[in-house]
């Protein structure tokens, strides 16, 4: 519990919560809505909930603006607070649970991207904005080929886990966030391993000189940590999203031996209402 407006920043800040139940005046003049605004600009995931008076009321209206999921109108009491509660719960479970899906999902569309299954730029934008992609997607993109140096000889000799692991490991590795570039692995044909990459932000450097800095970083990694040498066939930069889905030949046809389906954690059954949702369909 905090005093007011400022104290629950701070915490923010430093803190994830899911629900936050705030009176909308405070301490200060408009507390609440400052809280509010914060967890809008700030954690997507946290619900916000005000308590308001009849008199503060055109204040709760102002919030809107900051997706605040409910509000309360005093004098309130335990049950009142715990129905609401346990209806955000609910929601928050649910977004849970397609959020677990999301990250595949993604995967999806850029495979789509890299296949050729979609390529209007009407579509590609749409579907990239449903799926998060929306800041990037007019920035360069590129798609990354490497290989593993002997790499039939490493798996063999060197690594003692089995394919699947090695794919998971270096898919972790390209997958930090500790790089000024995004790299989205998203296929293995025999041992030739490709990868998304674009700008997570807005960049002076040259974005061909920014990969081949932070794939330095990558490489070195691969080697302290997998013990993997990592060799790079080649990188095909476009200007955009909509530019590198014109690009055929990237790949070539290929047919997927695992049903994307068998990787899921969730019922299938969600997976779908999922898909359907961002307009993806398999």
């Amino acid at each position: 519990m905090f005093g007011d407006g400022v104290e629950a920043i701070e915490y923010l800040k430093t803190n994830d919560v899911d629900i936050v139940l705030s009176d909308i005046k405070m301490n200060e003049m408009s507390g609440g809505l400052d809280v509010a605004k914060f967890i809008y600009e700030t954690k997507p995931m946290t619900k916000t909930v005000l308590l308001s008076g009849y008199k503060e009321f055109d204040y709760a209206r102002k919030a809107i603006d900051y997706k605040v999921v409910h509000y309360l109108l005093k004098p309130t009491n335990f049950p009142m607070v715990h129905e609401v509660f346990k209806e955000i719960t609910k929601e928050l479970d649910i977004e849970k649970e397609e959020a677990s899906v999301l990250p595949m999902i993604r995967d999806q569309y850029l495979n789509d991207l890299l296949m050729g299954g979609i390529y209007r730029q009407e579509i590609v934008e749409k579907r990239g904005q449903m799926l998060g992609f929306e800041g990037i997607m007019k920035r360069e993109c590129a798609i990354l080929i490497y290989t593993i140096k002997d790499f039939d000889d490493f798996i063999a000799d060197e690594w003692r886990y089995g394919r699947e692991q090695l794919n998971t490991a270096l898919a972790n590795l390209f997958g930090s966030d500790d790089y000024r570039v995004k790299f989205h692995p998203i296929y293995n044909d025999a041992g030739n391993f490709y990868v998304f990459v674009h700008c997570i932000k807005e960049e002076h450097s040259a974005f061909n000189d920014l990969i081949n800095q932070e794939l330095m970083k990558v490489i070195i990694n691969a080697k302290n940590i997998l013990n993997v040498d990592i060799e790079v066939k080649s990188i095909d930069i476009s200007t955009d999203f909509t530019s590198f889905t014109q690009k055929q030949g990237l790949i070539g046809k290929h047919s997927f031996d695992d049903d994307i389906n068998d990787k899921l954690e969730v019922d299938v059954e969600t997976y779908r209402r999922i898909s359907k949702m961002y307009k993806l369909f398999f």
